[in-house]
């Protein structure tokens, strides 16, 4: 551990969020807050003007809907400041975000559904160069590691359980495809293509179209 305090950056775009944090935080000299954010663009250009090291960004991985969030804005924090560790500290808590957050390089994921000393101690291991991950949200990635390969278009140990027939109603459904619309191209009943998506989703870790839209970039990218 650094003699040092922890030099770190905030950014969430809940006030509220980022005040409960700094209070937590500021009450262990081992930490010092060095700016809060509610946007990307002020925290990159904050790392950009920093003076002195930041150890660690907290950032959230869902942001306002003008903002850059996700996976572009975990790439780019890697990409321009790689000397930096990112935290990700975030309500969108499954087994799919959480892996392709690890992809995008970042050092930790925490749900914002833990306790205070759960993020402390995140911040600790990555302190000491570590890879937080809660150990029950560890054991989901590890079974999803383990699922035999299947080829297809969604990249990555994420979605290799997925048979062709998911493969193809996820395609479809990124395309901006109704339930009805992809039973009409394929053939099959609408209760076939909404139970294919509804296995697709749980294999996935996800619930809903907007949480696959999440994870769109990557996907693409990859």
């Amino acid at each position: 551990m650094r003699n040092t305090p922890q030099r770190i950056m905030l950014l969430d775009d809940h006030p509220i969020v980022i005040e409960g944090i700094e209070k937590r935080l500021a009450q262990l000299s081992r930490f010092e807050i060095v700016g809060t954010y509610t946007t990307a663009r002020e925290l990159i250009q904050a790392l950009g003007t920093a003076t002195e090291s930041v150890h660690l960004a907290i950032v959230d991985f869902s942001l306002g809907p003008n903002d850059v969030d996700g996976i572009n804005l975990l790439r780019a924090l890697k990409l321009r400041y790689p000397q930096t560790a990112v935290l990700v500290l975030s309500s969108h808590f499954n087994p799919a975000t959480v892996a392709l957050a690890l992809q995008a390089g970042v050092n930790g994921f925490l749900s914002k559904t833990q306790g205070p000393d759960d993020l402390i101690d995140a911040i600790d291991q990555i302190a000491r160069g570590r890879t937080y991950v809660p150990t029950a949200m560890r054991d989901q990635l590890d079974e999803l590691s383990a699922a035999p390969p299947l080829a297809g278009t969604v990249p990555g140990r994420v979605a290799e359980t997925l048979s062709p027939r998911e493969h193809e109603v996820l395609r479809c459904t990124l395309d901006g495809m109704s339930t009805s619309e992809i039973s009409a191209k394929f053939s099959r009943a609408m209760s076939t293509i909404s139970t294919q998506k509804k296995s697709a989703y749980q294999k996935l870790g996800i619930r809903t179209d907007a949480e696959l839209f999440k994870i769109r970039g990557l996907i693409e990218k990859s």
